[in-house]
């Protein structure tokens, strides 16, 4: 080929970069088949796309990363809202050594294809936020789904208080810094993710972030520096019930005299002390469990503790107002409620308004209730308190069930395995830290109570059920719990077993 033709293919191949939208992006070797994968960088800003070249290993700083890869001829187009193409131009011609992006090639250039996914950004999830000194914060980030065709190019932190927005791109431990604020102020934030796609939502408003003071420097040589602040709180967390007296926690400083305290915000109804640290008060709001950052600074810097409040709301279980159907405080059902308490316990000498049955699989897990005897052979013919003991089994009223139990135990019948009354005396639970042992046999009263509630408390067995009431030296009283209407009383010998069921009750 003469020079002169050669001349004019190399001037006909730069007016046609003029004409067509293209950028320059890399050079490759002569003749090379094409990349199945391209890296793209993109400056936001300008929205100059360039091929990253062979010798860089990532894109600039804040410049946005596309992935693509090469649109095989025997595979099916990838097109529509979920995808992105692009295409490149390089010479057929070995003289000639060169990338394009461009939406259309020359006769003279080779065509290669590719694609990308599109999706959109996941809103960022802030994880914790601290103060960092007197004039910084820094943001951890839960982990979120993104597109691996797209990787994040950057975040935009908002300052609320202030308006400013600043790009800035993760630390090596994935954490997000932000600097020059001022000391001793309080702000909050919101996280927006920026890639080549776009701009995520910004996340929910952080906490309240206040800055530390600035440090005083000590001028006097002679004097050693003040240690910075260390501390401990006396408790990290707590559960309180809406409108009861916090616990809240002190400080014990650990490290140099701390000069003033702050607190991330304050919970409803409760005041922190700038000068103790201790947080105190009544919270006046349900919550679930929040955390609060409490800051102690002096001249030589800050330090930082998390305190987490759960406030719950009044229920039946923690001393509120109850009515049938809720679930009372020993773990079951309320099946009464008094509209006049009345005397309880096992000497009655307490007051009580609700009755609470054990839940349906209080002994088993298959939620069927027990079956035993009233009495064990020595006393399946002897009266209760017969023997010089002043209790007896005999009442039938609400209130009188504990009393009886506990008397058909003092007689004598403490087999779990096979005494009814022994069994109900011997449940024990735990719920949420409180020992509840005052379960026993219900009264005929108590009983009937039960039966008219039995679909709410769940009575698992068709047949009947023990009461604690004696009716003779041999006898006692049982109710049918399988029939309709007012559910027939039967008296059962004591030694009698199945089809006798019984299921625990408690006062309070």
């Amino acid at each position: 080929m003469s020079a002169a033709r050669q001349m004019r293919e190399f001037l006909s191949l730069l007016l046609s970069c003029f004409l067509l939208t293209t950028a320059l992006v890399a050079i490759t070797p002569i003749n090379a088949a094409a990349m199945t994968t391209l890296t793209t960088c993109t400056d936001l800003v300008t929205q100059k796309t360039i091929i990253l070249k062979a010798n860089q290993k990532t894109c600039r700083p804040l410049h946005a990363t596309a992935i693509w890869r090469i649109q095989q001829s025997d595979s099916s187009a990838h097109s529509g809202a979920g995808y992105a193409s692009l295409r490149t131009c390089t010479s057929k011609r070995t003289q000639f050594d060169y990338q394009l992006l461009k939406s259309k090639c020359a006769k003279h250039q080779n065509t290669n294809d590719y694609w990308r996914t599109v999706a959109p950004l996941e809103i960022p999830i802030i994880a914790t936020t601290n103060a960092r000194g007197y004039g910084g914060v820094t943001f951890a980030l839960a982990t979120t789904k993104q597109n691996v065709d797209t990787p994040l190019a950057y975040y935009l932190i908002t300052n609320i208080k202030t308006g400013q927005v600043d790009k800035v791109s993760p630390n090596n431990a994935g954490e997000l810094s932000l600097s020059n604020l001022s000391p001793l102020t309080s702000y909050t934030f919101t996280i927006a993710a920026v890639s080549v796609d776009g701009t995520s939502p910004s996340s929910s408003i952080t906490p309240v972030i206040t800055t530390g003071a600035v440090p005083v420097v000590e001028v006097a040589p002679t004097t050693a520096p003040l240690a910075a602040p260390a501390f401990t709180l006396s408790s990290s967390s707590e559960t309180t019930t809406v409108n009861t007296s916090a616990t809240g926690f002190t400080i014990s400083s650990t490290g140099g005299a701390i000069a003033t305290f702050a607190i991330s915000a304050t919970p409803p109804g409760m005041s922190l002390s700038t000068s103790t640290g201790a947080l105190t008060g009544t919270p006046t709001s349900v919550a679930s469990a929040t955390s609060y950052t409490v800051t102690a600074t002096n001249a030589s810097g800050s330090a930082t503790r998390t305190f987490t409040l759960t406030v719950t709301a009044v229920t039946c279980a923690n001393g509120g107002t109850c009515i049938v159907g809720d679930t009372g405080p020993g773990g079951g059902t309320i099946f009464y409620v008094a509209t006049t308490p009345f005397a309880c316990g096992p000497t009655r000498t307490t007051t009580c308004t609700y009755l609470e049955a054990a839940p349906s699989n209080w002994i088993n897990s298959n939620r069927e209730d027990p079956f035993r005897k009233w009495a064990n052979a020595s006393y399946q013919s002897t009266v209760v308190g017969s023997s010089g003991s002043p209790e007896t089994a005999t009442a039938t009223a609400i209130g009188w069930g504990y009393f009886n139990t506990r008397a058909i135990v003092s007689q004598g019948n403490t087999d779990t395995a096979t005494i009814a009354a022994a069994l109900a005396d011997a449940y024990t639970v735990m719920v949420s830290g409180v020992v509840y042992d005052d379960w026993y046999l219900p009264s005929k009263d108590e009983l009937n109570q039960l039966y008219l509630q039995s679909t709410i408390v769940e009575a698992t067995r068709v047949g009947y059920y023990w009461s604690s009431t004696e009716i003779s030296a041999g006898l006692a009283l049982s109710q049918d719990f399988h029939s309709t209407g007012t559910g027939p009383l039967m008296y059962y010998g004591k030694n009698d077993t199945y089809p006798l069921f019984l299921r625990a009750v408690r006062a309070f």
